[in-house]
This record gives structure tokens, C-alpha cells and sequence, in this order.
């Protein structure tokens, strides 16, 4: 037999790698899944704050309902750290917001509902039987079922914006005032006559102003519940929120 020679500069040992246990694979691969999910997965959040501008005259009554819905969203792998700096005081700014103006028209008989989309508007002042409001420095007027832009004819007559009011009113030139009912008392009480009969309006505020609610009192009947919102911050679906941030 021949001898076996070792050939110069050939290494002749041999690196062994012992194969990784199917289990260890597993968990590696598990492990990624999960990561790439909680960074690409969302939570959704929306939260509502109001405020209530009430006008009335001896006929009819408005309550102007100023809604500004904030939404916030956020992998679920971020959501320890937001939900850390909240506790800590923090204030997130909302990755989007909308704006609404619901009208409620009183009169002796029933409750009218309009819906103002995408609008904010403040100051409200009536002149004459007109109810003018401030919109970013433009004077705006209620129609009788929407708001549009006053005209240049009664942007002269009114003064622009210059004479709108939030001070509150009584009696002055057969109108009364109550502006922007945001926080305060727990329950705020407005009396008014319209048509000859006596209405109550109740305006509560729940504890921490975590929702608000509007009552209205008839003569000889029960408390109506006429309009209610929830100020919590709350988890809704993402087409829920991609329709309440949706242009209209």
C-alpha cells in the first residue's frame, strides 16, 4: 500500500457547526413575526371636546354645538412609550382633526337638527333676526338651515366682525345670550319663553367633563334628552376613523 502524504498548505481540519435544534428555529422566526407585527399593526384612537353657544328670542331658540373630533394613531410597539408619557402630563398632538357645528333649532313644538361638516365658527351674535358669527376673522350668517358667507352689503351694515360678542345677554333687542358653555358648574339651568310657553334647558357636564348632555323641559312633560356626547378619549376600528377624518 502506499503511504498517504500530507499535501503542504492543505488545512486538514474541519470546522463542525452543530445544527441549530429545530425549536430554536422556530422561536427565532416566531419572535420576528411577532416584532414586525406590533410595528406595522395600528391602534386608533379618537376623542371629542364641545362647547355650547345658546341664543333665543321670544319665538325660537338655537344651541350652536361646536364639536372638534382629534385622532390619534400608533403601532402597537409604540404604545407603551405613548401610553408612559401621558401618564407623565405629556400632550400628543392629534395626527388629525375635524371640525362640526350641529344646530339645534327650538321652538314650542319640536326640535329642528342641522349638521354643519368641516366648520368652526365663535362669536355668535344676532342683529336684527340674523345670526351672525366669526370664521376665521370672516363674518359668516345662519340661514335657516346652513351657514354661508355674509355679503359684502352686510359685511358693511354689520362691521365685519368688529361688533360680534361673547359676552352673555339678556333682553337686548328681544334677544338673550349665553355663549360657550365649555366647562364650569356640573349643570348650568337656561330659562326661556318662546311662543308664551316656558322651556328649561339643562346643560350637564359629566364628572371631570368627561361627556356633556342637553335636557329640555316642557310644561307637563318629562325631561327630553335632545343631544348627548362622550368626551373620553376612545379605540375604534381604522375605518371608523379613516370615515370620521375622511373630506367631505
Amino acid at each position: 500500500m502506499g503511504e498517504v502524504q500530507e499535501v503542504e498548505g492543505l488545512n486538514t481540519d474541519v470546522l463542525y457547526v452543530e445544527p441549530m435544534p429545530n425549536k430554536k428555529i422556530v422561536t427565532v422566526v416566531v419572535l420576528i413575526m411577532v416584532i414586525l407585527a406590533l410595528a406595522s399593526f395600528k391602534m386608533y384612537y379618537v376623542r371629542d371636546d364641545s362647547g355650547v353657544d345658546i341664543l333665543w328670542n321670544k319665538s325660537e331658540g338655537y344651541l350652536f354645538l361646536s364639536v372638534v373630533r382629534r385622532g390619534y394613531h400608533f403601532s402597537y410597539m409604540k404604545y407603551p412609550m405613548v401610553a408612559m408619557l401621558q401618564y407623565f402630563g405629556s400632550i400628543r398632538l392629534p395626527d388629525d382633526d375635524h371640525s362640526s357645528i350641529t344646530v339645534l333649532q327650538v321652538t314650542p313644538s319640536a326640535v329642528q337638527r342641522h349638521v354643519a361638516e368641516g366648520t368652526s365658527l365663535d362669536f355668535y351674535t344676532p342683529f336684527d333676526q340674523t345670526i351672525y358669527a366669526n370664521r376665521q376673522g370672516v363674518l359668516w350668517k345662519w340661514a335657516g338651515d346652513r351657514f354661508k358667507q355674509a355679503t359684502a352689503e352686510e359685511q358693511r351694515k354689520v362691521d365685519g366682525t368688529n361688533r360680534l360678542s361673547a359676552q352673555a345677554f339678556t333682553d337686548v333687542h328681544g334677544w338673550s345670550s349665553l355663549p360657550r358653555v365649555t366647562s364650569g358648574p356640573p349643570e348650568v339651568t337656561v330659562k326661556m319663553e318662546l311662543g308664551g310657553q316656558a322651556l328649561t334647558l339643562l346643560v350637564k357636564r359629566g364628572y371631570n367633563d368627561s361627556n356633556i348632555s342637553l335636557d329640555l323641559l316642557r310644561p307637563g312633560d318629562a325631561p327630553k334628552r335632545i343631544w348627548f356626547l362622550d368626551e373620553q378619549p376612545r379605540r375604534v376600528s381604522k375605518t371608523e376613523y379613516e370615515h370620521s377624518f375622511e373630506k367631505r
